[in-house]
């Protein structure tokens, strides 16, 4: 079967998610077509992500990139999943990042014909408070989405918006909460990751890491200020690293400028280094801003059983407590995060996989989330 796989942005984790679920079509004898556009085949993302796959991914350029605005992208991209569904060149087709397109699709109705297609809401806006009035909009089109999908599947990645749907919805077989893989942080001791990181030579006393893409939602700034401005010890150190937004590394260049304990590493991480930054950290630091949806940070966190820092709102925090993995905090409200860094420092040394985090940690893996994109094709 010649399964597509639409997915048009090459940033963050995308092209990763698209990598394991070809690893898996593969594995199970069929065919995947990554259906992009021509900028994000020849992306530097592409490049790392989908290295290891060059010579046993078909790759179609062809896609027209999506336009910036929100409304813009929604039909667009609604449009070019119809067009592809419709196209005859493939057999089912899968969207790994389904947001807004899947909401112009309910509301459209416009998908009668073509190959069956199955897609992931990453943000299940309808679980969270609504502050403003486009948050209002937004949740009420996530839930019709969800509930009144024209696909065969429109999957959720975020559990506080699987459980906020009705039994009727789960039980529908129109839905289904996906794993968040979480288990692929390599093997390596804390000496070694902070030798890969360039730590090796420091005398360092708790480590704090910010991994990932780092953007101003992540809270990165917020963080830099409250290590800056706590009495933490001078053997403390903040690492935040990732792939910079412009305005993320203009904030964070003159923090890291006029306290040396704040370390900046603004580059596209690789496999090992992006491992690294979990196996040398005392504490793995999430402080997004009022993050809407799942965080596989969080996810590799609990994995390696490195203590959290945690924002305290939606499921980044609610599974920081659920499963007893680290501090919460509002990471908008700097002394309550000067005190949370001060806790999330005493917790340094403990492992966070026990008992209490073994369902988060079990269910969170490579294997769950290939299996749940392939439910569907082998029914």
């Amino acid at each position: 079967m010649r399964v597509g796989i639409y997915e048009d942005n090459p940033l963050g984790h995308r092209l990763y998610h698209v990598r394991l679920i070809a690893e898996a079509l593969l594995d199970a004898g069929h065919t995947p077509v990554l259906m992009t556009s021509r900028e994000a085949a020849q992306s530097v993302e592409a490049s790392v992500h989908l290295g290891p796959l060059s010579q046993r991914l078909e790759i179609d350029g062809g896609c027209a990139p999506l336009p910036p605005s929100l409304r813009g992208r929604a039909i667009a991209g609604m449009r070019q999943v119809n067009a592809l569904a419709k196209s005859g060149s493939i057999d089912w087709l899968l969207v790994p990042y389904a947001d807004h397109i899947a909401q112009a699709a309910s509301l459209s109705r416009t998908m009668a014909t073509g190959v069956p297609v199955e897609g992931l809401l990453m943000r299940s806006r309808y679980a969270y408070p609504s502050e403003r009035r486009r948050d209002a909009a937004l949740a009420w089109a996530s839930r019709r989405a969800v509930e009144s999908t024209p696909w065969r599947r429109l999957m959720v990645l975020d559990p506080l918006g699987y459980e906020a749907l009705s039994e009727r919805t789960r039980q529908s077989g129109t839905t289904a909460l996906m794993p968040d893989p979480a288990d692929d942080i390599m093997a390596l001791s804390k000496s070694e990751a902070r030798q890969i990181l360039g730590l090796g030579g420091d005398q360092i006393g708790v480590l704090f890491v910010l991994p990932g893409s780092i953007d101003m939602r992540k809270g990165p700034v917020e963080l830099a200020q409250a290590f800056t401005h706590s009495d933490l010890d001078d053997g403390a150190r903040l690492l935040i690293a990732g792939s910079f937004s412009e305005e993320a590394l203009r904030r964070l260049e003159p923090i890291a400028g006029a306290d040396r304990r704040v370390l900046l590493t603004n580059r596209l991480l690789d496999e090992v280094t992006f491992s690294a930054t979990f196996r040398a950290a005392d504490v793995v630091c999430a402080p997004y801003l009022r993050h809407v949806g799942s965080s596989g940070i969080v996810g590799r966190a609990a994995y390696v059983g490195a203590p959290l820092l945690a924002s305290d709102y939606g499921w980044v925090g609610e599974a920081t407590t659920r499963y007893e993995l680290g501090i919460t905090a509002d990471t908008r409200d700097a002394p309550a995060l000067m005190v949370a860094l001060h806790a999330a420092a005493a917790l340094a040394g403990t492992d966070t996989r026990t008992e209490v985090s073994e369902p988060f940690r079990s269910f969170n893996t490579i294997e769950g989330f290939q299996e749940t994109w392939l439910a569907g094709i082998h029914e």
